[in-house]
């Protein structure tokens, strides 16, 4: 990514391929240990991580100008804004870099480690500190700890409360916004539950992919999409606290937040607003006091496609490209089974089909509140 030409690559015929490629490549980094890079990614200079950082964020500001990127390729977009590093360049990250520079000179043995943190860091290099604490067990272990100390600081996510109200400042042009905001961060305040919480980032999540075509600026839609990734955390969060209690919910209680997933699903963008549409309209007929079985069981079959949706999204953007790289590495067709958000629907969606049999009364499903 270091060096490109932004406006240039994305007018080439076999751009698509070329970017979908680049996010392989770094899905395979990262759930490989470095993948084909394993031992050249300790290697000093192998990778130019200012240069990257730059060079992808020029590209993400690019894409997230165009039209087909906020629309129906929404999902390729914050795929490579989740993989690829673009953020700026703090303070803290280069106090990093200085303090594992300065022990490196002292200690020979710390040089490979120090590489890493300056060419491919991430929130695993305190661990790697730590590690290298136990098993060298330098003299001053001291500034080996306070060096992890430091990267954790980096890495740690601050309350999404805080986030939202921060970004919220920045638009400053857009009054509306910083009010939705806002809201959105009285709302994760005041209510804490598990249940409120997943309601509230799906929703803003489904809320800001809307709001794209709206926001002319193409580096706020790029802050936004980055928004959307600390609010992703937090929905999946709340959802696998869900996933234990959703054993004790009542009917009506899991058919909500099966609703309140597939909002998720596009907000995130692995399924289109279309697909949501029809996922809400075949929960309502279920969310009634009295529904036939026959009825009942039929709806529940035409929500079990939704999974299939979502592979196909993931499909419709890397598909060529997972095939064509799959010929030297398997691992890379494994990308859209990481996705989150249809795991959790399709399990919330099989406790709903379980307990049919100590519902049925009749032929029919007993009152909801049961």
């Amino acid at each position: 990514m270091a060096g490109i030409d932004a406006q240039q690559i994305v007018k080439q015929k076999d751009f698509l391929d070329r970017y979908n490629q680049i996010l392989l490549e770094k899905f395979l980094t990262h759930i490989d240990n470095g993948w084909i890079l394993r031992k050249a990614q300790f290697y000093r200079g192998a990778i130019q991580e200012e240069d990257e950082r730059q060079g992808s964020r020029k590209l993400l500001v690019e894409l997230s100008g165009k039209k087909e990127w906020i629309s129906y390729r929404y999902l390729g977009l914050r795929t490579g804004v989740r993989l690829l590093p673009h953020g700026k360049n703090n303070a803290s990250a280069q106090k990093v870099r200085q303090m594992a520079a300065s022990l490196a000179e002292s200690d020979s043995g710390f040089t490979k480690l120090r590489v890493k943190i300056h060419g491919s860091p991430d929130a695993t290099d305190a661990q790697m500190v730590r590690d290298y604490v136990t098993k060298k067990k330098p003299k001053n272990k001291a500034s080996y700890l306070d060096l992890a100390k430091e990267i954790d600081g980096v890495y740690k996510a601050p309350p999404l409360s805080d986030v939202l109200r921060a970004d919220a400042k920045i638009f400053s042009k857009a009054p509306w916004l910083q009010t939705f905001l806002r809201n959105v961060a009285d709302d994760l305040e005041k209510n804490k539950s598990a249940r409120s919480q997943n309601r509230a980032t799906a929703s803003a999540m489904a809320d800001i992919r809307d709001f794209m075509p709206k926001i002319k600026s193409h580096s706020a839609r790029l802050r936004l999409l980055d928004l959307t990734l600390s609010i992703e955390a937090l929905n999946f969060k709340s959802a696998t606290e869900l996933r234990k209690q959703v054993n004790k919910m009542v009917r009506k209680e899991r058919l909500l937040l099966l609703q309140d997933i597939a909002l998720a699903a596009y907000g995130t963008g692995v399924i289109n607003k279309r697909s949501y549409a029809q996922i809400k309209l075949s929960i309502a007929k279920l969310n009634k006091d009295k529904v036939a079985l026959k009825s009942y069981i039929d709806e529940l079959t035409y929500l079990g496609r939704v999974p299939g949706w979502g592979t196909q999204g993931m499909r419709f953007q890397f598909y060529a490209s997972m095939q064509k790289l799959g010929e030297i590495e398997p691992l890379s067709g494994i990308l859209h089974i990481h996705d989150k958000v249809v795991y959790t629907f399709l399990e919330i969606k099989k406790t709903v089909g379980n307990r049919i049999p100590y519902l049925i009364k009749d032929n029919f499903l007993k009152p909801i509140k049961f």
